[in-house]
């Protein structure tokens, strides 16, 4: 069954460059956004992109705040990174959309705001 999943796949991928330009763009502009706003990702090329943001207790509360703002980035922290690496895992698929995208690097900014905030208060 395994070996039939992954021919049907391999069939699948050769009309698939639409797909992966979309997924590649959204991906660039949501560094980009991310970049300009101060947050760094890292060395990603992918559609898989970390927003580092150190502090563990940070990356849990900004992943809180994301997901109340109805998106999933999961917060990544030690053992999988350093202590002071932490960082959001936001992938994304052919199905989303460029305003999901900017409604996530919205919320992830403004997220960023409301820890910094948080902590100098």
């Amino acid at each position: 069954m395994v070996l039939g999943a992954v021919d049907a796949a391999l069939d699948l991928l050769p009309g698939m460059a639409d797909q992966r330009a979309h997924v590649a763009g959204l991906a660039s502009a949501f560094r980009q956004r991310m970049a300009r706003a101060g947050l760094g990702v890292g060395l990603s090329a992918t559609q898989i992109v970390p927003v580092v943001v150190g502090a563990e207790h940070t990356a849990l509360a900004l992943a809180r705040l994301v997901e109340q703002a109805g998106f999933l980035a999961v917060a990544i922290r030690p053992p999988t990174v350093p202590p002071g690496g932490c960082r959001l895992r936001v992938v994304f698929h052919a199905h989303h959309t460029e305003a999901q995208m900017e409604g996530l690097a919205a919320a992830i900014i403004e997220g960023v705001g409301a820890c910094t905030a948080e902590m100098e208060g």
